[in-house]
């Protein structure tokens, strides 16, 4: 995979606002039309974790801040203030509400580095009160976790490694044993049920079985779903996701805890958070499911288990090896989407699912839709006349020249259907399928197309400018001719597609991957292109001008007559690329890496890098350059000085001086 950071705060803090800024009169999308999504809370602040209190619900902020929500009303003032760290993934983190006690977990700086607190309160009904600690773990900043359950009437929680971690609990088998990558009991305290734990915001236990059940995060691939055994190992940091032959014999060096491959695992990580087990006589058809929520692309998953519950069934083959791998048609396991970065999911005493969105803080509850009698449509015979199709199969239907614009045809089946001519403008079609389909002159403007599948078709003359694509899939993909104009394509899949005279100008595509593609004739201009994979790339006259490239990988690709112009490009690597005639002019390096590649023609005049890298690349007497490329601290003060005179005449004397010592 190809995670932008491996830590899931670390990326909130990254993205949390790019989610924030989305409408928010927009309401996530169920898959089920027996239950509607409401907002039931918002206003709230970097939102972590929260429970119920009798009819009440306590809201932790990463901040330090303890809401109560109070007849259905977020009370004005906070309860209570904890002083806490709150750099990347440190704060206020993990309540619990067992009987009349709050335990709070949370962290806070010592000697420079995080401590962390589980403490025990007494709720009165107004304030927290008789403040008990119960459990200090020193570490680091990163992977603290500290979601609490109930298992056997003891209060039980998770930690991750603490990032810099090399005990025991990590699979290090020379080093120490200590309280970090656990999963243990605190109140009263145990020995570890489970090590090997990389980081977790999901526990919760099967009340049928009393299984206790994990999420855990991944690093660049494989979070995970684990079923958590007394005495078990989760792998780290030896192996994440399922082990090899050679992984599971080294784990064996590990007498105590015995290992086994997670009940499913994602290849690509979606930050995953909570789950949630289904007790609610509303939502009886998922008494044998479990809820799992996920931040980065905002689904909220169903899971359905098995007869002895200690795993999953699945009708789709593609899923049947327990992974999601990036190909695979998911539709099956999602029941919701658009929350914004879920970070907890708890049934309410009134039988309620409530969602915590730290996205959007909010908290979002689904219900059962009583408002009106559910008529499931017609699929076939309905569409031109329903608006509401949700969840329809149309495979291998001949659509060609519809009007289906301002239609909710979510998670519905599109596969083998003609796509010719048909619009879609104004449509909300989130986690639908359109493999095999035959997509030319096709409208999807202005469509909320979020984690939809494209994969392995060709898509001509089309649009989807200002349309939402967010965690949708083009891989293997034809695409020529076709507008994608100011979308919103974070965690988009276009690798190993074509990509010929389209346009992307002004698109977001945080955190997208085009690596192994062929993109020619093609318009990047003034898009957002963070955290983007463009490496192995096929591309010739491609328009990059006026974009932003942060921490972008442009490695092992052919960029030739391309335009950089006016570029931001920062901590970005173009190693071993091919970047002939290349106009970077005016644009901002800083801290990228042009290591190997070929600069034989390239436009660098205007441009003052800060702390790149140039080692063994190819210039010629073509190569137009006018400032330091070394990144040793004279080139930055000579660079600092081009930068403050402005000094771009080759003839200046001055240039030609302060370019000597470059040289």
């Amino acid at each position: 995979m190809k995670i932008i950071i491996a830590v899931i705060f670390l990326f909130l803090f990254s993205v949390n606002v790019i989610y924030a800024e989305e409408d928010s009169e927009n309401l996530p999308v169920l898959k089920d039309s027996n239950f509607i999504v409401e907002k039931f809370i918002t206003g709230l602040s970097w939102p972590t974790t929260f429970d119920f209190i009798g009819d009440d619900i306590i809201v932790l902020e990463k901040e330090g801040n303890v809401r109560l929500i109070k007849n259905d009303q977020l009370v004005i003032d906070p309860i209570l203030n904890i002083e806490v760290k709150t750099g990347l993934e440190d704060g206020l983190l993990g309540i619990l509400v067992k009987d009349e006690q709050v335990y709070l977990h949370y962290t806070t700086e010592e000697s420079g580095k995080s401590t962390n607190w589980f403490y025990k309160y007494t709720w009165n009904g107004k304030i927290l009160q008789n403040k008990e600690l119960i459990k200090k773990i020193s570490g680091d900043t990163f992977h603290n976790s500290g979601v609490m359950t109930v298992l056997d009437n003891k209060v039980v929680m998770v930690i991750g490694d603490l990032f810099n971690r090399e005990g025991i609990t990590q699979n290090f088998f020379d080093g120490e044993f200590d309280h970090t990558s656990v999963i243990m009991p605190i109140d009263p305290e145990g020995e570890p049920i489970a090590i090997g734990i990389r980081n977790s915001f999901g526990l919760d236990v099967d009340k049928k079985t009393n299984f206790l059940w994990d999420t855990e995060n991944g690093d660049y691939d494989f979070d995970e779903i684990n079923l958590v055994l007394p005495k078990s190992n989760s792998g780290w940091k030896v192996v994440q996701g399922p082990a090899t032959v050679e992984q599971k014999e080294e784990l064996k060096k590990n007498l105590d805890y015995e290992y086994s491959d997670p009940e499913f695992s994602w290849e690509r990580p979606i930050g995953i958070t909570s789950i949630h087990f289904i007790n609610s006589p509303y939502f009886s058809e998922y008494m044998d499911s479990v809820f799992v929520g996920a931040f980065h692309n905002g689904n909220l998953y169903k899971f359905e288990l098995n007869t002895n519950r200690d795993g999953f069934v699945f009708e789709n083959p593609e899923l049947q090896d327990l992974v999601l791998n990036i190909s695979d048609n998911y539709s099956e396991i999602v029941f919701g989407t658009g929350f914004r970065a879920i970070t907890d999911i708890k049934e309410g005493p009134d039988g309620l699912i409530y969602v915590l969105s730290i996205g959007d803080g909010s908290i979002y509850r689904i219900l059962p839709n009583i408002s009106k009698d559910i008529v499931f449509p017609d699929c076939e015979n309905d569409i031109e006349i329903k608006q509401i199709l949700r969840n329809c199969d149309f495979s291998g239907l001949d659509l060609s020249n519809m009007d289906l614009s301002n239609k909710d045809l979510s998670f519905s089946n599109f596969e083998n259907s003609n796509l010719k001519n048909v619009n879609f403008k104004n449509s909300v079609i989130v986690n639908a399928n359109f493999r095999n389909t035959t997509i030319e002159n096709t409208n999807f403007s202005y469509t909320n197309l979020e984690s939809s599948l494209f994969d392995e078709i060709a898509i001509i003359n089309s649009n989807f400018s200002d349309s939402n694509l967010i965690n949708s899939n083009f891989r293997n993909t034809t695409i020529e001719n076709t507008n994608f104009e100011n979308s919103k394509m974070k965690a988009i899949q276009f690798s190993m597609s074509d990509i010929i005279n389209s346009n992307f100008s002004a698109a977001d595509i945080y955190d997208g991957d085009f690596s192994n593609a062929i993109i020619k004739n093609s318009d990047f201009s003034s898009t957002i292109l963070d955290f983007v994979y463009l490496d192995n790339i096929e591309g010739e006259n491609i328009d990059f001008q006026k974009s932003r490239m942060w921490k972008t990988k442009f490695d092992s690709s052919e960029f030739s007559n391309s335009d950089f112009r006016n570029s931001d490009n920062y901590r970005s690597t173009y190693l071993n690329s091919n970047l002939e005639n290349v106009n970077f002019q005016n644009s901002r390096l800083s801290h990228v890496d042009f290591s190997n590649s070929n600069l034989i023609g390239i436009d660098l005049l205007g441009v003052y890098p800060t702390s790149s890298i140039f080692d063994n690349v190819k210039f010629d007497s073509d190569s137009k350059i006018n400032t330091c490329l070394e990144h040793d601290l004279l080139s930055r003060i000579l660079n600092n000085i081009f930068r403050s005179t402005n000094i771009n005449d080759d003839d200046n004397i001055i240039s030609k001086i302060l370019l000597g010592f470059c040289n």
